[in-house]
């Protein structure tokens, strides 16, 4: 998703921002990140590993093919 899509989404109580408490940490990966499509790639195995639902996990993995060719379009940096 884009920024603006999870903004819009979290205003209206959707997606992870909208749904998560208050006071509860979050943790961003953005997509000129370098290191995103391996840590987004880890994270969907070990989500599938503790039994989320296999379309959250379909959906991370389409998400990292979406931010790759991002990269490929605008360049990455590494983590700052």
């Amino acid at each position: 998703m884009t920024k603006k899509e999870v903004l819009d989404a979290a205003a209206k109580g959707e997606g992870c921002l909208g749904r998560c408490h208050d006071d509860e940490p979050v943790f961003v990966l953005v997509g000129r990140d370098r290191a995103t499509p391996f840590t987004i790639r880890a994270w969907a195995m070990f989500a599938q590993l503790l039994g989320s639902p296999r379309r959250k996990v379909r959906q991370a993995l389409a998400d990292v093919t979406v931010i790759e060719c991002w990269q490929k379009d605008r360049g990455s940096k590494v983590p700052d």
